[in-house]
């Protein structure tokens, strides 16, 4: 499987420079039905993070997406983690993720310009719209590079991303079943390098409410939890399981889905069951129960976005 030299091209620039981290590589289902693979190479193993991107490559020939997380990660983490921002290393470079109609998104581009937002460093066509980046000075400070993010996809009318978030890699194939077409890379402009500072006047006051969950929720929490538990982390959680890992009510009121830890033979609420009223998950495999806190990370939700693990915080 040939990795396009496109693709190379644009990491090879994200990540010049970079002495230590782990990209993430994540492969996922179009269904949404299954449980969702990340590898974690170190970013100065070329051997292996090429790799890696054969295989993700390969994988995405027979069917599943390619994504890439954009900053690097701390530590190699385990097969079903893609990490919060604690997991964060360093963001080499900001992106917006904009989906609809290819002139209205330019407008907003444009007007985003006229308004003194950078020029883009590098534009992809992702299947169903564009993905923009701008590269710059990588960063730690992850608060603001939320802020920035969510202020730019405000300006651009662009999906709310954070750092965390992860793209669709050029050079795969949008295998959405009602797209069906390659995300490729546009075009490059390497000297287009900034800085964070360079956006501040596009960040917001602070970051806005997690809104991942654009279909409707099957299950909403009562107003108050066991322990002041969150209720919007709540449905967060629940409405994850039930898109991403074939989730559904039970008639106790657990949610029973695919285990997030991975198993090889596992069937929606055969090896796992969730919990909302408690806030605890439960493998009746080898992995036994779930802290709230592990399983968000195992599953990919921030509590942050979202006020805290508890709802005093969340005010």
């Amino acid at each position: 499987m040939m990795i396009p030299d496109t693709t190379l091209h644009l990491l090879c620039t994200i990540y010049r420079g970079q002495s230590a981290g782990y990209l993430t590589l994540t492969a996922i289902h179009p269904s949404k039905r299954l449980p969702t693979p990340s590898r974690h190479i170190a970013i100065t193993d070329k051997v292996a993070v090429h790799q890696a991107l054969t295989d993700l490559m390969t994988a995405n020939d027979q069917g599943w997406g390619a994504y890439f997380s954009i900053a690097l990660r701390k530590y190699p983490l385990e097969r079903w983690k893609r990490g919060g921002q604690s997991d964060l290393l360093v963001l080499p470079a900001l992106f917006a993720d904009l989906d609809g109609a290819l002139s209205t998104s330019f407008e907003r581009i444009q007007a985003a310009g006229r308004a003194g937002m950078p020029a883009a460093s590098a534009m992809v066509g992702s299947g169903r719209g564009l993905h923009l980046y701008w590269f710059i000075t990588p960063t730690t400070d992850f608060h603001t590079a939320h802020r920035v993010l969510a202020g730019m996809a405000q300006h651009l009318g662009g999906d709310s991303t954070t750092p965390t978030n992860a793209l669709r890699l050029p050079g795969s194939h949008n295998t959405k079943p009602d797209v069906n077409r390659p995300c490729q890379l546009l075009w490059l402009a390497e000297h287009r390098r900034y800085t964070l500072a360079d956006f501040r006047a596009f960040q917001v006051a602070s970051p806005p409410r997690h809104q991942q969950a654009v279909s409707p929720i099957c299950w909403r929490a009562p107003p108050t939890l066991p322990n002041q538990l969150n209720p919007e982390l709540m449905e967060a959680v629940v409405h994850v399981l039930l898109r991403n890992y074939a989730g559904f009510v039970q008639k106790n009121g657990w949610i029973g889905s695919l285990c997030p830890c991975g198993h090889s033979r596992d069937q929606p609420g055969r090896h796992f069951g969730f919990s909302p009223l408690h806030g605890m998950g439960r493998c009746f495999g080898r992995h036994g129960q779930i802290l709230l806190k592990e399983l968000c990370t195992l599953i990919g939700v921030e509590p942050a976005h979202y006020g805290g693990l508890y709802q005093h915080n969340s005010r």
